[in-house]
């Protein structure tokens, strides 16, 4: 929700992401950020006075205490951990921690007694499961086998007292080690999220992908008695408490109204809109610069004026008439940050046509297409349809070819569907592997005219061929140049994956090498570096020797498989963002050598969000900086201790000065 708010005569753009109203319907709790991104702010009704309860730079989930006179919220601290937090609405400055804990805690609510606060975690295996705070002592201290007692005693007073009044909760809190007095109520290998309590507060309702695609479940409280409430893949997103049940946005987008009987009805609706393409540009602009003064990491914006900038891009895209060239200029607004990780990228529609390829390098001659180089492990390679150097595609499908057609053209929407070639081959290398189908083979003398039944792949699929055929080429020559005393192992992106692969190739390619080229060359980033140094920067402390064996170090003791002797790095002008923070690292902490050229320069974190017209912006939140020096690694990438340039040429041919230098200066190491 966009609101405007008058300040010294001017009109200040904020946003309200969520609002929050009390008990008694006297204060609106909401979050602005004319000062900071996620202040928790308070408006009085009556006074329209608004007060700064909290502030912060990261927004925050809320709930009301069932008394209104609480608040409890998750929000995260300079190290990006969130905890979850109690303030009293009329002493605000007094906070509590009540979860004190290094992983994510978040997404907080209080059950309707007043007793609870349920919240999501990461404690366990990183995964999202649900914790459950008591805020006083007895309820933690009370056997399960007393609840029903206790619970029934507590009914028949409040039904003494009401006599025909509104219930009223007063909501105690004993905040002596109350971090302490949390407990897990689920523990599964999946994501439970959101959260809603009945309002009984019996049970608590949460949504789980349990079987990857979503259902409802409640437990039962303090009990923990775990049920399974549909199972259609409800996929709840959103719920929110009604009379018998819930109203429940799910993943898709559709409203359904779920009873406690267990009935889940789809409420439909249609929505018929009417765009005014100019004035919804406009709106896009506006809300693009707003979004990016607000969330840019740096409060000078790389020194340029943002609100000239605003100024500029403003007159030139309210002149635009076409999609295609708004999004152009908007981006070129985003440009003059000199920043990385930004971008405005339009809705895109979803490609119909897929080009199968067959894993070949060719050129085209006056009767078809000959085959310069066939990829390993590609269709082109399998022995049922192995195309050789040489070979002369004569036809595809029946249709004859003449070297003037569009080759990829034949193979559209053709991604693992069986395609009939014609082949001219030498006849002294026709392999009688070939499938056997309808359709004689021609001897033509020198040559045969052979039929190949061949399956393309995906470009993607090709790609990851392309990749593993020069991982596999540059580990050849690294064994080679070190007469096999050295390992090679690159990494490919900064996600747990590769992780996991780099441990069980370090383990798989080094064991029992002697030193380590580590490759981030053409690494795209992502998030991992810390884990990678995790293993490469372990100090041995102790070792231990079982009878009868050698020295050594038990595996099961250690999080990651470690490695402790000589390394070197590489990288280049195409290691970006996270492979630039591994990088900067490996030379900061002194592991060994870095070699190549000097990173991209492109290190920030960075978010996102949906726009009105449904595009996506990227927002950079968070800088990076060298400790202990605080230069920004945005624009300063990792200059290697030893430069070496790798000529295009060079490249193409298959040699590499980057990686020849490399094992030259880790041998010297060694020796």
């Amino acid at each position: 929700m966009h609101c405007m708010q008058k300040s010294s005569e001017k009109y200040i753009t904020f946003i309200i992401a969520k609002c929050y109203t009390d008990i008694n319907r006297e204060h609106l709790l909401y979050l602005e950020n004319i000062e900071n991104v996620g202040n928790i702010a308070l408006l009085n009704l009556e006074t329209q006075k608004v007060t700064i309860l909290q502030k912060g730079f990261s927004e925050p989930e809320i709930d009301w205490s069932p008394d209104g006179k609480w608040l409890v919220f998750s929000r995260e601290d300079n190290e990006f951990n969130s905890d979850i937090f109690l303030i009293s609405v009329k002493n605000p400055r007094k906070v509590y921690n009540i979860s004190r804990h290094p992983d994510f805690d978040g997404r907080p609510i209080w059950s309707p007694n007043g007793r609870w606060i349920a919240f999501t975690s990461r404690r366990n295996n990183n995964d999202l499961d649900i914790w459950l705070a008591y805020l006083q002592k007895e309820d933690w201290e009370r056997p399960l086998e007393e609840w029903d007692g206790f619970c029934k005693k507590e009914k028949e007073k409040k039904n003494l007292k009401a006599k025909g009044k509104k219930k009223k909760v007063r909501v105690r809190i004993q905040f002596s080690k109350l971090y302490l007095r949390c407990q897990q109520l689920t523990r599964w290998r999946a994501e439970e999220t959101p959260l809603a309590f009945s309002k009984d507060s019996k049970y608590l309702y949460f949504a789980s992908n349990l079987d990857e695609k979503g259902d409802l479940y409640r437990v039962s409280l303090p009990k923990k008695k775990i049920t399974r409430l549909t199972t259609n893949h409800l996929a709840p997103k959103e719920m929110v408490p009604m009379e018998k049940g819930f109203l429940i946005l799910n993943q898709k987008g559709s409203f359904y109204q779920w009873s406690t009987s267990n009935k889940a009805v789809i409420l439909p609706y249609r929505i018929q809109t009417e765009i005014l393409r100019p004035l919804e540009r406009k709106y896009v602009f506006l809300e693009a610069w707003d979004w990016m003064d607000r969330f840019f990491y740096d409060v000078h914006f790389h020194g340029r004026n943002w609100q000239s900038v605003k100024k500029k891009y403003g007159l030139w895209t309210s002149q635009i008439l076409h999609d295609r060239d708004f999004y152009h200029a908007m981006n070129m607004m985003l440009g003059e940050l000199n920043s990385s990780h930004v971008g405005l990228y339009g809705p895109r529609p979803k490609a119909l046509d897929v080009t199968g390829v067959l894993g070949i390098r060719f050129h085209p001659v006056s009767n078809g297409f000959q085959v310069d180089w066939g990829l390993p492990k590609s269709p082109a390679d399998h022995s049922s349809s192995r195309l050789y150097k040489g070979d002369i595609i004569r036809s595809v499908e029946g249709n004859t070819l003449t070297g003037r057609e569009n080759f990829y053209s034949l193979f559209r929407n053709k991604v693992n569907k069986e395609v009939w070639l014609q082949v001219e081959r030498k006849t002294k290398i026709v392999s009688s592997s070939v499938k056997k189908r309808p359709g004689k083979n021609k001897n033509l003398g020198e040559t045969s005219i052979i039929n190949i039944y061949i399956r393309p792949i995906s470009p993607q699929r090709e790609q990851n061929l392309l990749y593993q055929n020069w991982v596999e080429r540059n580990r050849k020559l690294v064994s080679q140049l070190s007469g096999g005393k050295l390992a090679y192992l690159h990494i490919r992106g900064m996600g747990w994956a590769n992780v996991e692969q780099f441990e069980r190739e370090l383990f798989s390619e080094a064991h029992n090498k002697k030193g380590l080229l580590i490759d981030v060359r053409y690494n795209g980033g992502g998030w991992t570096a810390d884990y990678l140094l995790a293993i490469l920067m372990v100090k041995p402390h102790a070792f231990t020797v079982p009878r009868s064996g050698g020295k050594g170090y038990p595996q099961g003791r250690l999080p990651y498989y470690k490695w402790t002797l000589p390394a070197i790095t590489l990288c280049n002008e195409y290691s970006f963002s996270n492979a630039e923070i591994f990088s900067h690292a490996f030379k900061t902490l002194k592991r060994g050598l870095l070699v190549g050229k000097t990173t991209y320069g492109g290190v920030i974190s960075t978010g996102g969000t949906r726009l009105l017209d449904g595009s996506y912006l990227r927002l950079p939140f968070r800088g990076w900086y060298l400790h202990p020096s605080g230069q920004n690694m945005e624009n300063h990438g990792a200059k290697p201790d030893v430069v070496v340039e790798n000529p295009p040429g060079e490249e193409i041919a298959g040699q590499d000065r980057q990686l020849k230098k490399a094992v030259k200066l880790l041998l010297s190491q060694l020796n």
